[in-house]
């Protein structure tokens, strides 16, 4: 398969299956044989070998399509915006993103952090408040050492920290205290890397 192709072919089937359902109609119960039938009466017979040459995802075409529509259409705009969201950091692909879908980007800080955990080495950081200010301390960085995270606006330091646990990059969590921590998640390592590259 071509680089090009491998790169498209998950969001070409989950096209294609959303496709199929609006087309059989929001209450019809539609079967697997029927969308490979579909596939092939509508030229996707490439979409349609590699659905069929594995059993994990001949079962997934299953499950997607016993989905009721409207559940359907609310898990794939919600897909939808987080890929918005990680393409606003691409430089060649952020206009795009912005221009698509411009309440959905993450916002230049929102990246800075999860930079900056991620290039430090560390998994975790705790918000702490000090005066009315909110502090993000980097628990376990490289080597023991810790750090802080730099926060350039305050103002919406908690959105920011929302969207990014919102969208799969971090992940939401309390300590013994009661004190919210955020842990960074492979999904958010390959972001950055991405950035980086």
């Amino acid at each position: 398969m071509d680089p090009l192709t491998g790169a498209t072919v998950f969001a070409t089937a989950v096209s294609l299956i959303s496709q199929f359902r609006a087309e059989q109609g929001i209450t019809k119960k539609v079967e697997t044989e029927e969308f490979m039938s579909w596939l092939a009466e509508n030229r996707h017979e490439s979409i349609k070998e590699l659905l069929e040459s594995n059993t994990n995802t001949t079962i997934s075409v299953k499950a997607l399509l016993s989905v009721n529509h409207e559940e359907l259409i609310q898990r794939l705009e919600s897909l939808d915006n987080a890929l918005a969201i990680y393409a606003s950091g691409v430089p060649e692909l952020s206009d795009l993103a912005n221009g698509l879908r411009p309440n959905n980007i993450l916002s230049e800080q929102a990246i800075s952090i999860v930079k900056q955990l991620d290039e430090s080495g560390g998994s975790k950081i705790l918000e702490a408040q000090k005066r009315g200010c909110i502090f993000l301390l980097i628990t376990n960085g490289s080597k023991g050492s810790k750090g802080q995270i730099d926060i350039v606006d305050q103002r919406f330091i908690e959105d920011d920290l929302n969207t990014l646990v919102e969208y799969g990059l971090f992940r939401h969590d309390c300590n013994s205290m009661g004190d919210n921590l955020y842990l960074l998640t492979r999904s958010a390592s390959r972001y950055v890397a991405s950035l980086n590259s």
